[in-house]
């Protein structure tokens, strides 16, 4: 039996048992014993979670402790509200803020979720910041090279809001600020010195060099490595995105979803991922399997962009080919 949601956003396998092979998933405990008992542990994210008839927690029976390089933190997650479900808790399971999943999912502070929703859970990355006397949201994001706009949202305040002393804001992608966020790089020579530099101080990342192709070969590359697992490449709005490696579609989803715009994620074969963000329009949906080289989007400037582009990402512990521009050799049709 399946739950198909026609807003173009998300297919989710409902199981009421740990069937299918693909999700990996396994019945365990009550979710308030579940969440009791695995309080040191952040559970896996690559995987669909779902709830059964029975009120338990399905979680998958793998962990990322299991995919060499993975790591939980770093991966995407999809849900489905079960009745009596509210954000913090389901945040708590996650182990993520609350925030990130109302940024993540276009919703406000205060909105309400109701059973069978399915919520996209984004490892949203970002630093805490206690506000001081005389801070502004503009001056926060100057200092932090961050956007006003992005902190705002993330915190569900306006730009105009008053700002209390000693309150915590978090600001996402403050990380990436020495690295240009998704923005075009000023200078694609630095950025790449860079890109090296970064795997010179983890070298636990597994070069991927030959594995996964070029997903816009028709592009080229305006942006080098930042947060680590992300680069740019540039092309004409509606240029075909291919596959980059075989796998099966986790998140297919419109909108602005933190930034990412019209985005697919790709939980590859070898237990990485794939993000492909800003795309124009999609042209595959969550749950389906999709082979290396297929076409899955086109090039778009939706979400937190500067222009069109393919913003990149692949994490689960390898590098990026792209930083290097060391892609698999494939034939594709123009």
């Amino acid at each position: 039996m399946t739950l198909s949601l026609l807003s173009g956003a998300v297919f989710v396998p409902y199981q009421t048992k740990a069937e299918s092979a693909d999700t990996a998933l396994a019945p365990v405990m009550s979710c308030q014993a579940f969440l009791e008992d695995k309080k040191e542990e952040v559970v896996e994210t690559s995987a669909i979670v779902n709830i059964s008839d029975s009120g338990d927690c399905l979680v998958p029976a793998v962990s990322h402790k299991d995919i060499p390089g993975g790591d939980s933190s770093d991966l995407s997650s999809v849900y489905v509200v079960r009745s009596g479900d509210s954000i913090p808790v389901i945040a708590k399971l996650f182990n993520v803020t609350p925030q990130t999943i109302y940024w993540g999912n276009d919703l406000k502070i205060g909105d309400k979720i109701k059973e069978g929703q399915v919520l996209v859970i984004l490892p949203i990355s970002g630093i805490e910041y206690t506000v001081k006397k005389g801070d502004t949201l503009a001056s926060i994001a100057k200092a932090n090279k961050a956007d006003a706009q992005d902190i705002a949202s993330y915190n569900g305040i306006t730009e105009n809001t008053s700002l209390v002393v000693g309150g915590e804001l978090i600001i996402p992608d403050a990380q990436m600020s020495d690295e240009g966020g998704d923005k075009p790089a000023p200078n694609l020579k630095e950025s790449t010195k860079k890109d090296k530099d970064y795997y010179a101080k983890n070298p636990s990342i597994k070069n991927s060099a030959g594995t996964y192709i070029n997903p816009v070969p028709a592009g080229h590359k305006t942006q080098g490595l930042h947060n680590g697992v992300a680069i740019d490449i540039g092309a004409p709005i509606g240029t075909p995105i291919y596959a980059s490696a075989a796998g099966r579609v986790i998140i297919a989803k419109t909108g602005w979803n933190g930034g990412y715009g019209n985005f697919v994620v790709i939980k590859n074969s070898n237990g990485t991922e794939a993000r492909y963000a800003h795309q124009s329009r999609l042209a595959v949906h969550a749950g389906e399997s999709v082979s290396q080289g297929e076409v899955i989007g086109y090039v778009g400037n939706t979400g937190h962009s500067t222009g069109p582009h393919l913003h990149f990402e692949l994490r689960g512990g390898v590098q990026n080919p792209g930083v290097k521009w060391s892609w698999k050799p494939w034939t594709y049709k123009r």
